[in-house]
């Protein structure tokens, strides 16, 4: 499993997450790892704001990574962390 951690309060994808997820992709293809979008601070937006940010995430992200895609929101860090990583 890959976990990238994007913060739900940015405006949009940060280049760096981009480039990554662009790299990775020639590892996704050799390997059954799925690939998970785990999205933070969510204390710091109206959750309409960020239900709409995570949608875009979601759809803008797509591409790299398709069928082997989750979308998981950490409202809390510890407790929210271990349920991505122990699924």
């Amino acid at each position: 499993m890959v976990v990238y951690l994007h913060r739900i309060n940015d405006n949009g994808i940060s280049p760096s997450l981009l480039k990554n997820l662009q790299t990775s992709q020639v590892v996704w293809a050799e390997s059954d790892s799925d690939v998970v979008i785990a999205t933070t601070m969510w204390a710091e937006v109206k959750l309409e704001n960020g239900e709409r940010r995570e949608a875009s995430l979601k759809t803008r992200l797509w591409e790299y990574a398709g069928q082997r895609m989750q979308s998981r929101a950490l409202p809390t860090y510890i407790e929210s962390a271990w349920q991505v990583v122990g699924d």
